[in-house]
């Protein structure tokens, strides 16, 4: 079993190494700040103006991120911090608008927002068709030189289409709802989901700085002086303050504990030496991570071996899915629920079950508790670039987080919540990790009506 003692002391990530994975993550934020071209891009995103809970309006969004998109119809009410209507519907993507063209991605997208329109004057909501507002929610890395504007630097998260890389998202948009007949579309704001967070959380908390998201990928953004992002001119602004999207799906440093099943992994994957972290802490990767680890422990005779059906079901990619993991951590008894079901697909016995199901479960303890440490350095990594912590006090912050993996994963929430503990120490009561479920959509809106609002 010196394999899985290995393991153990790579996953449960202590201390120690947590402070120096936070060390280096926040090195290379700074270095972000000053130049292009390093793996902590540190993006601007021209969010200059929180919000005040005042914003009123009509707007619609159009959420982007994942193997879904989401459009909500919200009207901001005039009494504050109140959203007095919220409609919404979600698409999922097919795996060929996936890996496609920008045509056919941009396609998909303007002819769901033609249909939800159409639904919103058939249920009886009146629409002024001369001017709608859209505020574009894209989680994938842009360069952004104004909030309505953002040429795609890469795609992650399943995506690869080629023709989309260095076009303008906002631009390739318009386009498509003009083709499929949309008129009116006004697009005054296009962001990442975790700025989207971040604008939900402020509408309602003024001490909210940081929003993260630890779902399928893993992402933040938070709230900078401009004159830090030295790779500005900050004296073209008028504000002192933008918030900054961090990037930190390609962080890398040696500190990080990459094993033999991560390596198969990114090999294995759409996108080869990209989002090193992404696929250490993300929701769509921590299954595959415990597949590949299975498979070495059986290989190494520590599981006995499957049935033939069974090895072809673990030779399938992607066969484990996060919320499998989360579910299986959870479990009180291992001889129920989700771990019964995985080691009958593998042909075990009901013998052999009670021999392999402990391993099996720990297996998927490890993945998850090494994905919450890791996230726990670097959410500290910003909580000290913000100087919300590291102080001679810390301030009382509000992280808003999205995402499944901190809404549904149990242990994922609890370790992540520990190992900031252990990090910040006593005073880490003043740090609220809040729950912002969907987010980015409210926010999207928020930054629109922000926009919308000061272009008057």
């Amino acid at each position: 079993m010196e394999r899985m003692e290995t393991w153990r002391e790579a996953c449960l990530v202590p201390l120690e190494r947590m402070k120096r994975v936070s060390d280096a993550m926040l090195h290379k934020m700074d270095v972000g700040l000053s130049e292009t071209g390093t793996n902590l891009p540190m993006l601007p995103t021209y969010v200059t103006q929180q919000p005040s809970g005042k914003e009123t309006g009509h707007y619609f969004t159009l959420d982007l991120g994942g193997t879904n998109f989401r459009i909500a119809y919200i009207q901001l009410s005039e009494q504050v911090s109140k959203v007095e209507l919220r409609r919404e519907a979600k698409w999922n993507i097919p795996k060929e608008n996936m890996e496609g063209t920008a045509d056919g991605l941009f396609g998909l997208l303007a002819e769901a927002f033609k249909e939800f329109l159409e639904q919103l004057e058939s249920d009886g909501i009146p629409l002024n068709r001369d001017k709608i507002v859209l505020a574009f929610t894209f989680s994938f890395p842009m360069d952004q030189n104004a909030l309505d504007s953002g040429k795609l630097l890469f795609w992650t998260k399943g995506f690869n289409i080629p023709s989309c890389v260095g076009k303008d998202v906002v631009v390739l948009l318009a386009d498509a709802m003009h083709r499929s007949g949309i008129h009116g579309v006004v697009i005054p704001a296009v962001l990442n989901d975790t700025v989207g967070t971040l604008a939900a959380a402020q509408y309602f908390d003024e001490t909210a700085k940081v929003g993260v998201i630890f779902g399928t990928g893993s992402n933040a953004a938070y709230v900078e002086e401009i004159e830090k992002i030295k790779k500005m001119r900050a004296k073209d602004y008028h504000s002192k303050h933008m918030v900054v999207d961090i990037e930190w799906s390609d962080f890398y440093t040696v500190e990080l504990p990459i094993m033999s099943f991560d390596r198969k992994l990114d090999g294995e994957s759409l996108h080869p030496g990209k989002a090193t972290f992404e696929k250490m802490i993300g929701g769509m990767y921590i299954g595959e991570v415990a597949r590949n680890m299975l498979l070495e422990l059986i290989g190494d005779n520590i599981l006995p071996a499957p049935s033939p059906q069974g090895k072809i079901f673990l030779a399938t990619n992607d066969v484990i899915g996060g919320e499998q993991v989360a579910a299986i951590c959870a479990l009180q008894d291992v001889l129920g629920g989700e771990l019964v079901a995985l080691t009958e697909r593998l042909g075990y016995d009901d013998e052999t079950i009670k021999i392999a199901g402990p391993v099996i479960q720990e297996i998927m303890f490890l993945v998850s508790c090494r994905a919450a440490r890791l996230a726990g350095a670097a959410l500290y990594s910003v909580l000290r670039k913000t100087g919300r912590v590291g102080g001679v006090t810390t301030l009382p912050t509000v992280v808003a987080i999205d995402g499944s993996m901190f809404e549904h994963h149990h242990l994922f929430r609890k370790e992540l919540c520990k190992s900031l503990a252990e990090l910040v120490g006593p005073e880490a009561k003043n740090i609220k990790l809040q729950l912002s479920k969907d987010g980015s959509g409210l926010g999207a809106a928020i930054v629109a009506a922000v926009a919308d609002l000061g272009a008057q």
